[in-house]
């Protein structure tokens, strides 16, 4: 139903944070900011808090940097339903209620979420025709 995909979708002023780590924002973190300890984080609000450590590997990734944010990745969602079936609705990851009611999303239908995968794109599906 809609109202359980509004619950889905972020609240303006909504926040998370770990208790028990500090909390940056990209925007306040120095240029020489270094990581100290296992509790350094950056917050995204309802994407949550991220360490570097959780993505680190010697071999794949000697380099770990802030996952950057989801402005500056520019996150969207391609929504296409039988109504258009080849040009999406591009929804952003914080899209509001009246954003999704302005799309051609129907709660009523099956809705199929497909998904890329870690550092893919939407080009890299061209399977989907």
């Amino acid at each position: 139903s809609l109202t359980t995909i509004t619950q889905l979708i972020p609240q303006q002023n909504e926040t998370v944070s770990q208790p028990s780590a500090p909390v940056y924002d990209n925007a306040s973190l120095p240029a020489n900011f270094t990581e100290t300890g296992n509790r350094s984080t950056v917050c995204y609000g309802v994407l949550g808090c991220f360490g570097r450590r959780d993505f680190a590997d010697p071999l794949k990734r000697p380099i770990n940097l802030w996952p950057q944010s989801p402005e500056k990745i520019n996150v969207t969602y391609n929504l296409y339903t039988s109504k258009n079936k080849f040009v999406p609705n591009v929804l952003r990851y914080d899209l509001t209620e009246e954003d999704l009611l302005n799309t051609h999303f129907d709660s009523k239908k099956p809705c199929k979420f497909i998904i890329h995968g870690f550092g893919g794109s939407f080009d890299d599906m061209q399977w989907m025709g």
